[in-house]
């Protein structure tokens, strides 16, 4: 069927559509390999000259008759688009703007990846197309921003060599690098085409003796917000005591707002906090204490094991960008090289 828009739409979908053009003719340039979809092109051109379809009003600034008086407000050159079927993919102006939309993100991240200029075998390694998109949604998608962000990770990178982490430690050091481990790890098993996780912090039997050092906290948050941008989906906190509200207060200031907005007190006597975490974590497979309904019980040794294979798993991905030391963790154990193992899930012991 026809889709009609009034007059302001219209020229606001025109606009779109001719952006969309713009963006396509730049990307074919720039991307080659996106040809396959360059099938849309003649679609949007197409779509460029729907005006030549559109019944037009009276000249704009001319006078009309209404009721025999005089009217002198100038009629729109195009009181009504009708938009004719012109691709399955387009079938509204809301799809080519979300098209135009796409595209520009395309660019975004040519762009970006151009400004980074030549990177090591590792850097290359790690600076994906999705990670490329994670530090531009970070910085709202300005290039130069995103740019310095990106760069200031590869030299913590560099230095701090998170990848090189293995299963180990206690002091404060040792618990930042336990953090980085665990984010390592995570990222290494989540399944393909998925960039952000959910997090369940237990909080049963927390007491301020169990407080995170200032120091520790704001090291933490700014590693995880600097570093891991956009990895975050949401965050859940289960059962924390009230005292732990006042420490929180304190720690909070060390968040940026998109962070903030994630973080969610979960209770599990409190119905509606625990339906809000049953939308991201399937009770069938949550445990009996954190309110599901898996009765699994934890086996630190079996757990331990997991770990120890996902640590040979991270060195085989590593050592794929060539680099000397991606089989040897920061004190000198040495990792052999293995074939690539298939992911394995944590929480089969968790």
């Amino acid at each position: 069927p026809v889709c009609v828009a009034k007059s302001a739409t219209s020229r606001a979908g025109i606009k779109q559509l001719q952006k969309a053009n713009r963006y396509l003719e730049a990307s074919r340039q720039q991307t080659p390999s996106l040809s396959a979809t360059w099938q849309v092109r003649d679609s949007i051109s197409e779509a460029r000259r729907v005006d030549s379809c559109v019944p037009r009003g009276p000249e704009e600034g001319t006078a009309r008759t209404d009721g025999g008086r005089k009217n002198s407000s100038p009629t729109p050159a195009f009181p009504f688009v009708f938009l004719l079927p012109l691709a399955p993919a387009l079938v509204s102006l809301a799809a080519i703007a979300r098209l135009a939309a796409s595209w520009s993100r395309l660019l975004l991240i040519s762009e970006l990846k151009t400004a980074l200029g030549p990177l090591s075998a590792r850097d290359e390694n790690y600076c994906s197309e999705a990670c490329l998109m994670r530090y531009l949604e970070a910085r709202n998608w300005n290039v130069s921003k995103s740019r310095k962000m990106l760069e200031e990770s590869l030299k913590w990178r560099a230095s701090y060599r998170p990848e090189d982490i293995r299963w180990n430690s206690t002091s404060h050091e040792g618990k930042i690098r336990f953090l980085v481990y665990v984010l390592e790890n995570a990222i290494l098993n989540l399944p393909e085409g998925q960039e952000k996780m959910v997090w369940l912090i237990d909080f049963t039997g927390w007491t301020m003796a169990d407080a995170t050092p200032m120091k520790t906290a704001r090291e933490s948050t700014s590693i995880l917000q600097n570093h891991y941008p956009e990895r975050l989906a949401i965050a859940f906190l289960f059962n924390p005591p009230k005292i732990f509200e006042t420490f929180y207060k304190v720690v909070k200031i060390f968040l940026d707002p998109k962070s903030l907005e994630k973080v969610n007190f979960v209770y599990a006597k409190d119905e509606e906090s625990m339906k809000l975490m049953h939308r991201y974590i399937d009770p069938e497979v949550l445990p009996v204490e954190f309110g599901g309904k898996n009765n699994v019980v934890y086996n630190h040794e079996e757990y331990s094991k997991l770990m120890v294979k996902d640590d040979v798993k991270a060195a085989s991905f590593w050592a794929d960008a060539k680099t000397d030391h991606a089989n040897h963790d920061t004190n000198g154990t040495f990792v052999p090289e293995v074939t690539p193992q298939s992911s394995l899930v944590a929480a089969k012991a968790s």
